[in-house]
């Protein structure tokens, strides 16, 4: 049976991630074309937290030995040129969306890593402003592309029941 993440379970996922806003950005790998994986020194717990994303699928913590490839891809070479070394300064859902963002500061620089996690799924690494690095596909729908140097644009929001009100 395939299951696909609902906007709340992001929202969990997401709150259970909180205690990591701190953490170092020691290394990332690509072990497959759709599975990345990012290790992490947790300075509030002197531990390594391991974070383990499947591209459109899911994301989480996990305890698990992976073996990594010996030659890392250019999408991971990209993410560790940007980010390597970044405190992890905020980890957020857009809106109620199936999409969690994560901001790293590097040398006073800003970066977002995008998590797409609904459709094919995709992760764009944005610079400070907001101009995509580099995406894992290239995607173009009418509303939006995306591609390196383009503006990053989010996907139409859906309603956000933590802001509704009795009307």
């Amino acid at each position: 049976m395939n299951r696909e993440l609902s906007s709340f379970d992001i929202y969990v996922i997401v709150s259970e991630l909180q205690d990591l806003k701190g953490s170092y950005v020691d290394k990332i790998y690509q072990l497959t074309r759709d599975e990345l994986l990012i290790r992490l020194n947790n300075r509030k717990t002197n531990q390594k937290e391991i974070v383990f994303i499947r591209n459109g699928e899911l994301l989480c913590r996990t305890q698990k030995k992976f073996d990594t490839p010996k030659k890392p891809s250019t999408f991971a070479m990209t993410l560790r040129k940007y980010l390597l070394n970044g405190r992890i300064n905020d980890i957020a859902q857009h809106e109620f969306d199936r999409i969690i963002k994560i901001k790293i500061v590097k040398k006073e620089e800003e970066y977002t890593l995008i998590f797409e996690l609904f459709s094919k799924g995709n992760i764009i690494l944005l610079d400070p402003d907001k101009k995509i690095i580099l995406p894992l596909i290239k995607q173009h729908w009418a509303h939006r592309t995306l591609k390196p140097r383009e503006i990053y644009v989010s996907p139409p929001s859906q309603i956000n029941p933590f802001n509704l009100n009795q009307e």
